[in-house]
């Protein structure tokens, strides 16, 4: 739980969700994060945009419209971002959450 503070009503605790975005994500930071980072833009008709783009290079980006196709556009590109940014990705990463 966290805990917000500093308005006139005081402090109010607010839940962590977990939902299927948040579980989708996930995995995705798990098994890609190294070289990529995955959001979702939520969108007023429909499930939202799955985005992903290299830490390295942030003019390469993925968007998709389900996290399966995002895992496949992922996997496509992976390989190809593993051999070009391979030297890159520890200093590139910095504090990412």
């Amino acid at each position: 739980m966290m805990l917000l503070g500093g308005s006139r009503l005081g402090s109010v605790e607010v839940a962590a969700m977990d939902t299927y975005a948040d579980h989708a994500l996930g995995q995705l930071r798990v098994a890609y994060g190294e070289f990529w980072e995955t959001w979702l833009v939520p969108t007023a008709i429909g499930a939202g945009v799955w985005c992903a783009r290299l830490h390295a290079d942030h003019g390469h980006y993925i968007n998709a419209e389900s996290p399966a196709m995002l895992e496949t556009l992922l996997e496509r590109d992976d390989q190809l971002a593993r051999r070009v940014y391979s030297s890159a990705a520890p200093e590139t990463r910095g504090n990412v959450a």
